[in-house]
């Protein structure tokens, strides 16, 4: 074998590498990430409370852990001291808009409709209650199941100023281990979260 060949043979073989290489690290890649919401419950599904007076909620401010602001990876907690980012599933919407959202909607399921105000809400709009809530976790736990664990403060904006704190501690099992029945679970958890709320209406209005 001539040296021009052998020199022209090599030039192939390197350029045909640099193409597959081209090809298989360059090339794009569908996106394997999936996107999933959080849903109000039914107000069959989360054991309603009965209705009591017509007064308006005002729903905020809600506090979550840093861990969970500015940022849409469904989380899950390792131990007590390490969470994990999922890798491909992740919320469609930031967790601080969508958690006071669709707990408003299930605290108004609870209480027959009554409205509820999110927070900032203008002067004009005033609530007659307030409920303030603190998340210290929102995730899904070492065992798989929903994990929500907040505290919350209900007080009246009139006459006596009476307040009541509470705290939830709410987990439910995934009926599969897909991240579409997670989010369906911690959805179950804020509905359990409203209603411990719209009981803790009821008791300060009664004592009003």
């Amino acid at each position: 074998m001539s040296d021009g060949f052998l020199s022209l043979h090599i030039a192939f073989l390197v350029g045909a590498l640099a193409a597959f290489a081209d090809c298989s690290i360059l090339a794009p890649r569908p996106d394997p990430s999936r996107y999933f919401v959080l849903e109000a419950v039914t107000a069959q599904d989360a054991l309603p409370v009965q209705s009591a007076g017509s007064a308006s909620i005002g729903l905020g401010p809600i506090r979550l852990p840093d861990y969970l602001i500015d940022r849409r990876e469904m989380i899950r907690r390792r131990g007590p001291t390490e969470v994990a980012p999922s890798t491909i599933d992740r919320w469609a919407e930031p967790l601080d808009g969508a958690i006071p959202r669709i707990l408003g909607l299930d605290l108004s399921a609870q209480l027959g409709k009554r409205p509820v105000i999110l927070y900032p809400w203008y002067e004009t709009q005033e609530p007659d209650c307030q409920v303030v809530v603190d998340f210290e976790r929102f995730e899904i736990d070492a065992d798989g199941n929903a994990a929500l664990v907040a505290r919350f403060e209900v007080r009246g904006m009139h006459g006596g100023r009476r307040r009541l704190y509470r705290e939830t501690r709410a987990f439910w099992p995934p009926v599969t281990r897909e991240p579409a029945a997670f989010a369906a679970a911690l959805s179950q958890t804020l509905a359990h979260l409203g209603r411990d709320i719209a009981v803790a209406i009821q008791e300060l209005e009664a004592t009003s």
